[in-house]
């Protein structure tokens, strides 16, 4: 079967999100390499959409650092609010005599 150079355009489009997140086979990629090294617009396409990936992940871990900061402080909040409620109760059982004079 002989692919024209449409075709193998065509082909490429549905390949690309795969080959950016390095999930194609060995022979595919070779295969893609060798069209990316050929065929202009497919290197384009190549190049934007590595760089959106590429964005993309770098908005994911900002959106997880943040994440993760907020944990930590919703974390000591819970915390800090235990600590008080644990001291109230002390503090009430211990003046419960003086308090209520039982």
């Amino acid at each position: 079967m002989i692919i024209d150079k449409k075709e193998e355009c065509d082909i490429m489009t549905d390949l690309l999100p795969l080959y950016v997140e390095n999930l194609t086979q060995e022979d595919t990629e070779q295969w893609i390499k060798e069209h990316l090294s050929e065929c202009e617009q497919c290197r384009k396409n190549y190049e934007l959409m590595q760089a959106s990936f590429t964005e993309m992940i770098k908005e994911e871990k900002k959106v997880k650092k943040k994440k993760t900061k907020l944990f930590k402080k919703v974390k000591l909040r819970l915390f800090l609010y235990g600590y008080v409620l644990v001291l109230a109760v002390i503090w009430l059982y211990c003046m419960w005599d003086f308090i209520f004079g039982f």
